[in-house]
């Protein structure tokens, strides 16, 4: 089911709204502005749901198929727009992969031209459910509180602002920072012996790259490395405990 949308009814109220006193020329230039920004918003839609199956693995032809366009075009009108191949995130899990994912709609939408180590914090803390974002709340760092912190340090999302940039727009890259943050991910994983990569993988390595936003804006709020390693042990000795039982 379609979700509700603005209807042309609506759509007419508001340009007449805008422009009462306008002449007719005034009101139809307006209504062609909506129409432009219309379409960019629903290439933009696409474009993001195309962004999260590349970011699970799914296959170029499938993904065309959906669209009703060839492979090749579907590459063409969607450029692969992080600069990880897709088979790096092999082991991370899904909850894993959305947090990289959302990382760069949150890179998007506040104007940046470039995913840094806050964007991926950000992104771990879109799902509230996954366990970095419980290790964080129990450490008294909420997801309100970080945010507001991080955006003290580069500035919060302003009605201007706007990544918004097309789906045939260049690639947003990973900073150097944020790439290797995503490897010492990788890296906790190996340490703590497990076959996966989690957002509480994300979130140690995240804590490990110290010139990183994100590391510097935990700090802020009293949280390192070992302190967040420490309840992450914690948690999941509890899950293991509760799955023995």
């Amino acid at each position: 089911m379609v979700p509700p949308l603005t209807n042309l009814a609506e759509l007419i109220a508001s340009v007449d709204a805008s422009r009462p006193a306008a002449d007719p020329l005034a009101r139809l230039a307006l209504a062609m502005e909506i129409a432009r920004e219309l379409e960019s918003v629903g290439g933009e839609l696409v474009g993001h749901y195309v962004d999260e199956a590349r970011a699970v693995g799914l296959p170029w032809a499938q993904i065309g198929g959906v669209l009703g366009v060839s492979k090749q075009a579907a590459q063409q009108r969607f450029p692969n727009r992080t600069s990880i191949p897709v088979a790096d995130f092999a082991r991370f899990t899904q909850r894993a992969r959305r947090a990289v994912e959302m990382a760069h709609v949150e890179a998007r939408r506040r104007g940046h031209n470039y995913i840094g180590t806050e964007h991926l914090l950000l992104g771990v803390l879109g799902d509230p459910e996954a366990l970095a974002g419980r290790v964080l709340d129990s450490l008294g760092a909420p997801a309100t509180r970080i945010e507001a912190e991080i955006d003290r340090r580069v500035g919060a999302v302003t009605a201007g602002a706007s990544a918004l940039t097309g789906p045939g727009s260049a690639p947003i890259p990973f900073t150097p920072r944020a790439t290797h943050a995503l490897d010492l991910a990788a890296d906790e994983a190996l340490h703590l012996g497990h076959n996966y990569v989690g957002t509480e993988h994300e979130l140690l390595g995240l804590l490990r790259e110290p010139e990183g936003i994100a590391s510097q804006a935990l700090a802020a709020l009293g949280i390192d490395h070992d302190t967040a390693r420490a309840q992450v042990v914690f948690w999941l000795s509890g899950y293991r405990a509760g799955r023995g039982k």
